[in-house]
This record gives structure tokens, C-alpha cells and sequence, in this order.
């Protein structure tokens, strides 16, 4: 086995490549004053199993071109089997006609990734779960929300707060969530009874990033308000969230997104916020802006190791 990284991912799959004890190698990619751009893979492939880990992140296009120049590369060096891992697929959250007209991205992605005879895509908490159903090769959707889960139970045990569902609400941002906070929280407390909010928000279909958040429906006076998520970028429906679970004598917020894609005024917002602490995974790398001061960042190599094991043996 050998794993095959692009640019937006290389710390991630070295970090899986060294506990699979496995060969690491980064794509090249030249690019031209015309922005095209070219991929190489410069290593024998012949008959090996390919494992390539690229997210489909900022900048988008970008991204996702290189992981489909990848591959090209790789079918053409005639490897064995070609495994795609997209530990954050972009275009995700277009996967409905919200207007008249519009493009259904996440289809047309999905449509030409399985017209390429791939063994298997991996992913990481995909926006709709149901999404996964577009897929007819074999599609795996990980759920990283065990190591989260851990990461804010030690969290709470530094700073003396018991993790008991009489004290904690798990907060969905919005009505779309909800079956996903609702999952975490099952993890997170390890029983179906715990508290259960949701923000009702109006989202701007005209706009970009566009929505308020306007009622909560649940328990949140004098609790911990764990606010669940699956990405973020402007930190609008978040922060709103937070806003109105503090409006309602929330204790303190924290919150969990599993992929940051920030920019950078979502950054200063985050900062400026009363939310305490944000733990998310290295699905997203960004070289481009610092991070919130709140950021805690969980690997989920270990989790793409487990599964990439057995196609190693």
C-alpha cells in the first residue's frame, strides 16, 4: 500500500501513512501562467494498492481537479486498486435544488468519482448522511464523533465540570441538524436521555451565509450548551446559536465542528464570541489564516488507519 497525498492533506496522510507502516508521497503539481496546472505522480505504480487522501477544501476547485488529476495518474500507471479518501468532501452542502435551476454539485461530484472504477471512497462526516446513497461503488462514511466525544469529556474533567446529562444540553444550530446532534449526543453521554435543543434559524436563500437564528426549543437555563455541527465558515449559524442559547441563561458554550473551514472574519468572530472552546478534527488544514485562540484540533488518522488496514493486509 501507498499513500498518495495531494496539497490538501499531506500532514493528515503522513500521519496515517506512518501508523499503517506504509510509503507517504506527495503528488506534484506544476502549475502554468494561464492557471492550468498538471499532476505527477513520480513513483512506480504498478499493481499497488493506492490509497489517495485530498480534501475537497478551499480552494475548492482547485482541490477537487487535482484529487480527479490524481487518479488519471494513477489509472494510467495501472495501480492494483485506487482508494479515494475525502476526510472533508466540499460541495457537500449542495446536494438539493434549494433554487430553480440550480446545479446539484454534490451529484454530479458523486456521478464522476464512481464512473472511474475506484475500489472505495472515504469520507468523514458527510453533511447529509443520506447523500451517501448517491454512491453505487462502496462508500464509507466515518463517524469521528467517538474521538470528539473523548477529547471534551477530558476537557471538562481539567476544568472540574462532571459530564452528566443533568448539567449538559446538546444544542443543534438549525432544524437540519438535528438527527446529528441527536447521534452525538447518544455517544457523548452513552444513553438516548439527555437534553435535546435546537435553534430555529431563517436562512437568506438570495444571500451567502446568510441566516439568524431567531428560537430555541429546549432546556438551556443554567446549562453547559454543547452546540454540534458538522462544518463551519463564516461562523454565522454558530455564533447565532451560542447568542441565543446565552439570551436563555446558557452557563457557558462550547462547541463541536468537525470540519473548520473558517475565514477570516470568522476567525475574529469566534475570538470575540462568549463561546469558550471549539474542538474539531484536521479534516481541513489551513495554512492561510491562524486559527481561533479556542481551537482544539483532534487527528482522525487513527480512524483512517483502522479502515485502510484492511486493505493493506
Amino acid at each position: 500500500m501507498i499513500i498518495i497525498s495531494g496539497s490538501a492533506n499531506y500532514q493528515l496522510a503522513k500521519e496515517t501513512a506512518e501508523l499503517l507502516k506504509a510509503d507517504c508521497l506527495q503528488a506534484e503539481t506544476t502549475k502554468f501562467a494561464d492557471t492550468e496546472f498538471k499532476v505527477r505522480i513520480n513513483q512506480r505504480m504498478y499493481n499497488q494498492t493506492a490509497v489517495v487522501i485530498q480534501s475537497i477544501s478551499r480552494p475548492a476547485s482547485e482541490t477537487l481537479l487535482e484529487l480527479l488529476l490524481i487518479i488519471d495518474s494513477l489509472k494510467r500507471q495501472e495501480a492494483k486498486e485506487i482508494i479515494v479518501v475525502i476526510p472533508y468532501f466540499g460541495f457537500s452542502r449542495q446536494n438539493i435544488e434549494h433554487l430553480k435551476g440550480e446545479s446539484v454539485s454534490f451529484n454530479l461530484i458523486a456521478n464522476i468519482l464512481q464512473n472511474l472504477n475506484l475500489s472505495r471512497v472515504i469520507t468523514c462526516e458527510l453533511h447529509d448522511e443520506a447523500s451517501s446513497g448517491v454512491f453505487s461503488i462502496p462508500f464509507t462514511n466515518l463517524n469521528v464523533f467517538d474521538e470528539l466525544s473523548e477529547a471534551i469529556k477530558n476537557y471538562l474533567d481539567q476544568i472540574n465540570i462532571t459530564t452528566s446529562a443533568t448539567n449538559i444540553t446538546i444544542v443543534s444550530p438549525d432544524q437540519g441538524g438535528l438527527e446529528r446532534a441527536r447521534k452525538f449526543g447518544e455517544i457523548f453521554f452513552n444513553s438516548d436521555n439527555f437534553n435535546l435543543a435546537v435553534t430555529e434559524k431563517k436562512r437568506n436563500l438570495q444571500g451567502i451565509h446568510d441566516s439568524k437564528a431567531v428560537e430555541i426549543y429546549g432546556s438551556v437555563e443554567n446549562k453547559l450548551c454543547l452546540i454540534v455541527d458538522d462544518v463551519s465558515t463564516s461562523a454565522g449559524t454558530l455564533i447565532n446559536s451560542a447568542e441565543l442559547c446565552l439570551k436563555y441563561k446558557a452557563s457557558k458554550i462550547l462547541a463541536v465542528i468537525v470540519h473548520k473551514d473558517f475565514t477570516q472574519e470568522a476567525v475574529e468572530k469566534i475570538n470575540n464570541s462568549k463561546i469558550e472552546k471549539i474542538f474539531t478534527t484536521n479534516t481541513i488544514t489551513r495554512t492561510d489564516l491562524k486559527e481561533p485562540d479556542k481551537i482544539a484540533t483532534i487527528s482522525v488518522a487513527s480512524k483512517l488507519a483502522e479502515i485502510l488496514q484492511d486493505y493493506k493486509n
